[in-house]
């Protein structure tokens, strides 16, 4: 199928050939996902989740630095026994995420299966540097769901196993090979992965650079008044499924990328 058939608006079972495709693109591509929601207070107790501020890090753990030496910078601290949401995470215990103050795709991620405030202190991290954080926030959590972004390396492949699924024909291209640009803006309205989350399908602004094999471990987004990447880029940590069910995060990936 190409640009001519889609651009007739053919109907099918009362609806628009577009419209179908793109429901049956939706039921492919939905994954489960935690939403993340940062709200600005002034008060934090040390191993609460938290966006941004002073990192508490246990006295006998050594500040994480970069591939040169700095100290890196620290995100977000993620108090998982505040997670009621059913997830892949460990139940209990803190995970604290580092980048690169240099705004090299580097990271570190600490997780902390016991937790002993007597056992934790407020730690300097870097002055100055790279940091999307505007302001330290609490962190709250939601179960919710996302879809595939068109930016993803698989969209292009879903897209064609929808339109199949839909017409019995198969997709002649990628999608703008085989739409007009008007309903390829409708599709990129809608399947775009944004927000800040755990799991689900990532945001890519420019274009997939996963490692293959690679699960979304959390992504933070621009919001322009708690998190902004660049000029509203998005974060994302990458981990792969085997090293997520056994609890090791030594191995994580990062990378952002913005307009």
């Amino acid at each position: 199928m190409g640009v001519s058939d889609f651009a007739k608006g053919e109907n099918q079972s009362g609806e628009n050939l577009l419209g179908s495709v793109s429901d049956e693109l939706e039921r492919l591509s939905k994954r489960s996902c935690i939403k993340l929601f940062f709200t600005e207070r002034e008060s934090l107790s040390p191993l609460e989740s938290r966006l941004g501020g002073a990192p508490y890090i246990e006295k006998s753990t050594p500040y994480p630095t970069d591939s040169r030496g700095g100290k890196m910078t620290f995100l977000l601290q993620l108090n998982l026994k505040e997670i009621k949401a059913k997830s892949d995470l460990p139940q209990k215990g803190l995970l604290q995420f580092f980048i690169s103050a240099s705004g090299k795709n580097e990271c570190k991620v600490l997780y902390y299966s016991e937790v002993d405030e007597g056992a934790f202190k407020a730690r300097k991290g870097a002055t100055g540097g790279f940091s999307p954080v505007l302001k330290e926030c609490a962190v709250s959590y939601r179960k919710g769901s996302d879809l595939i972004c068109v930016n993803d390396g698989g969209f292009d492949a879903l897209l064609t196993k929808a339109v199949k699924n839909v017409t019995g024909k198969r997709l002649k291209g990628s999608m703008y090979d085989s739409f007009t640009p008007a309903q390829c803006r409708r599709l990129s309205k809608k399947f775009t992965a944004k927000g800040s989350k755990l799991f689900g399908n990532p945001c890519f602004v420019q274009s997939d650079v996963r490692d293959g094999g690679k699960t979304l471990l959390l992504q933070l987004d621009s919001d322009g008044e708690s998190i902004m990447w660049g000029d509203y880029g998005v974060g994302r940590f990458f981990i792969s499924e085997e090293e997520l069910k056994k609890q090791n995060f030594e191995n994580v990936i990062f990378n952002w990328d913005c307009l």
